[in-house]
This record gives C-alpha cells, sequence and structure tokens, in this order.
C-alpha cells in the first residue's frame, strides 16, 4: 500500500483455528485484523463508528452474533458485518434488514474472501479507512 491506514477488520468466533485462519486470510487481502473470542469480547472492545468490518461467528457460547450485532447496531456501530456461520441452510436464521448484514455459510470460504476483498476495495477508494479502534494505531504496512 502507498502508506494510507489499512481498512480495520475484528474478527469474532469461538474457534481459535477459524479465528486464525480468518486474520491471516484477512491480512493478506490488505485488512488491519483483530480477533476474540465471542461476543461479549467484541462489545467491550468496539468503540465509536467500530472497525470497518467485523466477521462475526452466529453461534458462541454466551452471547451469540446475532445478539452482538443487535447491540451493535442499538449503539451506532456502522460496521460492514459479515455473519458467518456453519448453520445457515439448516435452520432458518432471521435477520432485520436494517442491520444491514452479510450472511454466509461457514463451509464457503471463497465467497467470504471475495466479499471481504470487495469491502476492502471499496473502503481504500472512498477513502475511508479507519485506524484500527482496538490498537488505536493506524497500523499501515
Amino acid at each position: 500500500m502507498d502508506g494510507a491506514p489499512r481498512p480495520s477488520a475484528l474478527v469474532v468466533d469461538d474457534e481459535p483455528d477459524i479465528r486464525e485462519w480468518l486474520r491471516v486470510a484477512l491480512d493478506l487481502a490488505g485488512w488491519d485484523v483483530a480477533d476474540v473470542a465471542d461476543g461479549t469480547a467484541a462489545l467491550r472492545r468496539i468503540s465509536g463508528e467500530g472497525p470497518n468490518l467485523v466477521v462475526i461467528d452466529y453461534r458462541m457460547p454466551g452471547l451469540d452474533g446475532q445478539a452482538c450485532i443487535a447491540e451493535l447496531r442499538k449503539r451506532g456501530v456502522r460496521s460492514n458485518i459479515v455473519l458467518f456461520s456453519a448453520f445457515f441452510g439448516r435452520e432458518a436464521i432471521q435477520l432485520p434488514t436494517e442491520w444491514n448484514v452479510i450472511p454466509i455459510a461457514k463451509d464457503d470460504g471463497p465467497t467470504l474472501l471475495r466479499i471481504c476483498k470487495l469491502l476492502h476495495d471499496t473502503t481504500v477508494a472512498g477513502g475511508s479507512a479507519r485506524p484500527h479502534p482496538l490498537t488505536g494505531s493506524p497500523a499501515g504496512p
């Protein structure tokens, strides 16, 4: 990159292997990535507008993805949100359209990565990359 801040992303998943895979994949796609293990930790760490992107698991112990998203939207967090779940297609998951959430099945990693790449390119082109709210650093290359 040209020294501009990298768009910020937060991965929220209770499975360490999934968090690691997403952290590495998003970093390679140009995101400044942080991760947490559950919805409660995400709420503690996200403030203001939030990161540019949140990739969150639907089912987690404690506060699940849907409840976390509801609270983030209630707080006015404007992050792009991808809800990533193994349960899409196996059960009906209803999300309010005003939440503006992109649901992706966990077994469809390629689609997740394409969407994250598109969101990255749109964020950078629009000049709206924000310093990472979890670290406070611009996290440039």
